[in-house]
């Protein structure tokens, strides 16, 4: 059985200069099961946020494939794409962008049904947006008020709802609760948790933050600089990283229970990713570096307990403290 959605060898490139460009993605591939959660975590610029935006065709991949439930969806047209549109949708970063001030949140939330055929049955599509309000824990008098009445919590849950409104079975949260308070942020990933197992839904949770990933994610894929660096199960992978780079993440996050490894912290800032270094793009950051990483790009293995990590020289398998959201200071 395939999976929802397969992704293999996906290239994406930005012309930033005449006859320069910078590979924001380079050669990613992973999977999502029907139900599952998978959160790509990383630095900012890693391009984790693109692979968002090419799984629902705002972005058009250079190379590579994109399969979601057997179809191959990335040479498709966007006229072509479209009957599938509201399989695959997307939470956005910024809950105060991302909905249009004109608009009733009535209106907000019935888009995407309005956009499907709906539109000549209003008591349908307003008993749908009645439904999603209910969803998402806010009060039907919602439906009569603008989003610039809400709190930053609210918007989002308002994306949410819209994202949902046409039954999707894959849903893309590119950096969903970033620019939420800590209290909020709890909120909203605990009514995400709800929402997948109510609905069955499968999700890419695009994140910097791994505090919030262990709550919500089946797996965690780690990005550096447009590669994948590590992928596994996400127990495995917060209490046990294998890569140097997703060992110095899990020292980043605030913790109250003690001091990290000084070794284990990222130091320096990544290199120009329209210029990645030769060898392991890691290497000039990483604590443990020898010759070959400079020469030689590592490749993504087995790395043990159904995960893979690239790396010429792994880190040693350890047991660490698992990280937890009421952990952060």
């Amino acid at each position: 059985m395939s999976a929802l959605l397969e992704v293999e060898g996906l290239v994406k490139r930005y012309r930033v200069a005449r006859g320069r460009f910078v590979q924001a993605v380079s050669d990613v591939s992973f999977s999502i099961e029907a139900g599952e959660v998978l959160a790509l975590v990383g630095e900012s610029g890693c391009g984790k946020s693109t692979i968002g935006r090419c799984l629902v065709q705002l972005e058009r991949r250079d190379a590579g494939t994109i399969r979601f439930d057997g179809m191959r969806i990335d040479t498709l047209s966007p006229r072509a794409f479209r009957p599938l549109r509201r399989r695959i949708q997307m939470v956005f970063q910024d809950p105060y962008g991302s909905l249009n001030p004109r608009l009733r949140v009535e209106q907000i939330i019935a888009e995407p049904l309005v956009h499907l055929g709906w539109a000549g049955d209003q008591r349908a599509v307003r008993a749908r947006v009645f439904e999603l309000l209910d969803l998402v824990h806010l009060p039907r008098t919602a439906a009569e008020r603008r989003p610039h009445e809400f709190s930053g919590g609210q918007r989002q849950r308002i994306g949410i709802a819209r994202a949902l409104a046409a039954r999707p079975d894959l849903l893309v949260c590119d950096e969903a609760v970033s620019a939420l308070d800590v209290s909020v942020k709890a909120q909203i990933v605990n009514l995400l948790a709800d929402l997948r197992a109510e609905l069955g839904l499968a999700m890419l949770f695009i994140s910097h933050d791994l505090a919030i990933v262990e709550q919500l994610a089946d797996r965690v894929a780690v990005m550096y600089l447009g590669k994948l660096v590590e992928i596994g199960d996400t127990g495995q992978i917060l209490r046990n990283p294998r890569h140097p780079y997703t060992r110095g993440l899990i020292a980043a996050v605030p913790r109250i229970d003690g001091v990290p490894p000084q070794d284990a912290l990222l130091a320096g800032e990544p290199p120009d990713p329209a210029a990645p270094p030769a060898g392991c793009r890691f290497h000039g950051r990483c604590p443990r570096a020898l010759p070959l990483c400079t020469a030689e790009e590592p490749l993504l293995v087995p790395a043990g307990a159904g995960r893979k990590a690239a790396c010429h020289y792994l880190e040693p398998a350890q047991q660490g403290p698992r990280i937890a959201l009421s952990e952060l200071s």
